[in-house]
């Protein structure tokens, strides 16, 4: 709001008020508020093992977490890891990233299978199609999500 109008809205506010300069002033008012601009804070998602209460599974952070009993915790099949600042459920027996324990890594052309990054043969990986239980692992930088991966209906997608 430009200083004129500021100066014209506080004369009115200060002369003795009717109806009219009420109505202007509050649509002044309303029309500042729009054009403020707002802090928007985002709600961060709970952590699994936090003390922080739930609701359901969307409010519980990563995809392998569920709220149960308003607590999040991992899915059957995960484990804790700390990744992006956050405690998130990852398989650690399938995960490229987290490969048998939380950080553990993957090099390019080793998949983790049963816990141990593996090459050749026993790496036998899939970057597109089905994955899951009784399924060949997802290479690395992939992650099996879609759809419902230990039903053996998941595909792989980029981590």
């Amino acid at each position: 709001m430009d200083s004129s109008k500021f100066d014209r809205l506080a004369r009115m506010f200060a002369a003795q008020p009717t109806r009219r300069n009420v109505v202007r002033g509050l649509f002044g008012l309303a029309a500042v508020k729009v054009a403020m601009p707002t802090a928007s804070v985002e709600a961060a998602c709970t952590e699994v093992g936090s003390d922080k209460r739930c609701r359901n599974a969307d409010d519980c952070c990563g995809d392998n977490a569920r709220c149960r009993n308003n607590r999040c915790e991992c899915k059957s099949g995960f484990r804790v890891c700390r990744q992006d600042g956050k405690q998130q459920c990852f398989a650690r027996k399938t995960d490229n990233q987290h490969c048998g324990r939380c950080g553990r890594r993957c090099k390019n052309g080793q998949t983790c299978i049963d816990g141990r990054c593996r090459t050749g043969d026993g790496a036998a990986c899939t970057v597109r199609g089905l994955c899951g239980t009784g399924r060949r692992p997802c290479c690395a930088g992939l992650v099996c999500r879609a759809g419902q991966p230990d039903a053996g209906l998941g595909g792989c997608v980029p981590a």
